[in-house]
């Protein structure tokens, strides 16, 4: 097996709350996908945020787009850096962010090709 390399990653905008947002852009090749994200910026209070992780992918690649995977995340996290589960894809597939409450924050991310 090969070493895990980074295929894409960085900062992204301050989310525009109830927007979805892409990660990156989307994911055409085969392989085998992780997503890393750091959400050291979520914020808990009376108000706290709340971010919506979404995974998308075509079984077919002349399919429409459809929800594979969501994680909705409330204020501060305990464990600030999250990883998703390993996605094996010959298709398609994409990571997008929605915070649906609070102050629009930044993310760090990395998308990790494992094969």
């Amino acid at each position: 097996m090969s070493a895990p390399t980074s295929n894409q990653n960085g900062t992204t905008s301050a989310l525009v709350v109830g927007t979805e947002t892409t990660i990156g852009s989307t994911i055409s090749s085969a392989g085998t996908y992780q997503l890393n994200l750091n959400v050291s910026n979520l914020v808990g209070g009376g108000t706290p945020d709340i971010l919506e992780i979404r995974v998308y992918s075509k079984v077919l690649s002349g399919d429409t787009k459809a929800l594979k995977d969501i994680w909705t995340l409330v204020g501060t996290q305990v464990v600030p850096i999250l990883y998703t589960p390993v996605y094996p894809e010959t298709n398609y597939l994409e990571f997008t962010l929605k915070q649906t409450q609070g102050t629009g924050r930044t993310f760090k991310y990395n998308v990790v090709q494992l094969a």
